[in-house]
């Protein structure tokens, strides 16, 4: 009773005492700062992990996003004990009325007795494999390496297969997002790894590309770009006047990703769309480059911060902007996905002034 009473009181003075120091993330108050938490894993510490029955829940996601017939853009969740698991609530509602819906559907079962690792959330989307997926599955490749128990992989398209093959050919088990749309997956003898943050995961993908050889100056001058009209108005005069100013122009799907990389990284002038194409950036990226953004999508709210915004941070330092305005101007669209037109005059001024 005694020391009950003791440790009561103990509380009260501390809770005086530290009246003038307090706890708060970014040590200020200011309620127009928008923040997430990311967890950061002791990756030095050993863990313990246990075998368990999963599986593997899937739902298709935007097909405006999908790579051919092969690739649709897929969410997947790994289930214990019919239980999964999300990082934050912005998206939960959502995402389990999506995970009951394709429960309930009369889907081919494969119940397979492989022994695999999995990540308990996966996505075939290209933006977010890169944001949230991509350094942890690289790492859990080096880290298990001598190990015979496969990963689970789902790639976001063929170079990205073709990538981890070349690299990784006997470390994984590879199912397409194709097939693990279309059944249901149960693996009897499945080690769920715990899920990393985007920050995480974005700097060791960082960590892993820039530590390759990239010593190949393929080009002093890119364009990053899908081609696609509905996210640039002018798209085609835009990359006929960029090529008469001898730029390359590179869409991603059509390199090997090292290749990709390497230009990427070595280009003294990089000019890149707005979007997850952006996102290959953050795999190489290590110098200034020009983005083609549109000023509207800024002050986005927590949800849209956490669905896209916050890949965008990684490489503040390195962004010059070229705000360009919608076309046309009244779009609904989600950010990121508002078309844009570029004034080629304006930017031509810029580029005759890196010169």
């Amino acid at each position: 009773m005694i020391k009950f009473i003791k440790n009561k009181l103990k509380k009260v003075i501390n809770f005086f005492l530290l009246l003038n120091h307090r706890v708060l993330n970014i040590g200020t108050k200011n309620e127009s700062v928008l923040l997430v938490d990311n967890h950061i894993l002791d990756l030095d510490r050993e863990w313990k992990l246990k075998s368990n029955k999963i599986e593997v829940i899937s739902y298709q996601g935007d097909p405006s996003q999908s790579f051919g017939n092969d690739y649709p853009v897929i969410e997947s969740w790994i289930a214990q004990n019919n239980i999964s698991f999300t990082v934050n609530n912005y998206f939960r509602e959502t995402q389990y009325k999506k995970i009951i819906k394709e429960k309930n559907k009369n889907k081919n079962i494969n119940e397979l007795n492989e022994k695999v690792y999995v990540l308990p959330y996966y996505t075939s989307h290209f933006g977010h494999f890169v944001g949230d997926i991509l350094g942890s599955i690289l790492y859990y490749l080096l880290k298990f390496n001598k190990e015979k128990r496969k990963l689970l992989i789902i790639c976001p398209s063929d170079n990205w297969k073709n990538f981890f093959l070349d690299n990784f050919k006997e470390q994984i088990y590879l199912i397409s997002p194709k097939e693990i749309l279309e059944n249901s997956y149960f693996f009897n003898d499945a080690v769920v790894l715990p899920r990393m943050s985007t920050f995480q995961n974005l700097q060791l993908s960082r960590n892993y590309f820039l530590s390759q050889n990239l010593n190949k100056n393929f080009c002093k001058k890119i364009f990053l770009t899908t081609g696609r009209s509905d996210r640039i108005s002018n798209i085609d005069e835009l990359i006929k006047k960029l090529s008469d100013l001898d730029f390359k122009i590179i869409n991603p799907t059509d390199y090997n990703i090292i290749d990709l990389c390497n230009y990427i990284k070595n280009s003294e002038i990089l000019i890149c769309e707005k979007a997850s194409i952006m996102n290959n950036l953050l795999l190489a990226r290590d110098k200034k480059f020009y983005l083609l953004s549109s000023e509207e999508e800024k002050n986005l709210n927590h949800k849209f911060f956490i669905g896209a915004g916050i890949y965008k941070t990684f490489i503040f330092n390195l962004i010059n902007e070229i705000y360009c305005p919608k076309d046309p101007k009244n779009q609904n669209d989600k950010p990121y996905k508002n078309r844009i037109k570029v004034d080629i005059n304006k930017l031509k001024n810029i580029l005759e002034e890196k010169k």
